[in-house]
């Protein structure tokens, strides 16, 4: 459980988190918690769903408890003396398309998953996709797209 880690203070160099946070009743605990157990100049990697307003189908079956603003989630970082080193969206490519769909299926009064095996030609479609926004992101941050990716920093114990 990420409320009481079965790990000592400053374990880790490194802390990956994603898609986590959203899950759980408190993420404030649960991200003070990961700042423990993370070493003084040690790194933490968290994304999390972007913009309440998509809240669809998936956020219900996946058992989400919320999605975050941006201010929402740079507050909830910074109120763990995390130091952000970046703090982006990403899967912005798909935004349109994939809001189009949300509100089509809202309209319908549909909440069902999306979920389901790919063709192996959209996947990799989709990896190339994947692949130029990471390409971007190594130089600018986004102010929109479907996730939100934050690297942190602890200073200090």
């Amino acid at each position: 459980s990420l409320d009481n880690l079965p790990f000592r203070n400053n374990a880790f160099d490194w802390i990956f988190s994603w898609d986590v946070l959203e899950h759980l009743d408190d993420d404030c605990l649960a991200i003070n918690e990961l700042r423990r157990v993370c070493k003084k100049n040690g790194f933490l990697i968290l994304t999390v769903p972007a913009h309440p307003f998509l809240w669809s189908g998936e956020d219900i079956i996946s058992c989400h408890k919320r999605r975050y603003t941006e201010a929402h989630f740079r507050s909830l970082v910074e109120n763990a003396n995390l130091k952000i080193i970046k703090l982006t969206h990403f899967n912005f490519i798909l935004l349109p398309i994939i809001m189009l769909v949300i509100f089509k299926k809202r309209l319908l009064n549909q909440f069902d998953s999306n979920l389901k095996p790919l063709p192996k030609l959209l996947n990799n479609f989709l990896k190339l996709i994947f692949s130029l926004e990471k390409s971007i992101l190594k130089f600018i941050n986004m102010p929109f797209g479907l996730s939100i990716l934050c690297i942190a920093q602890k200073e200090r114990d």
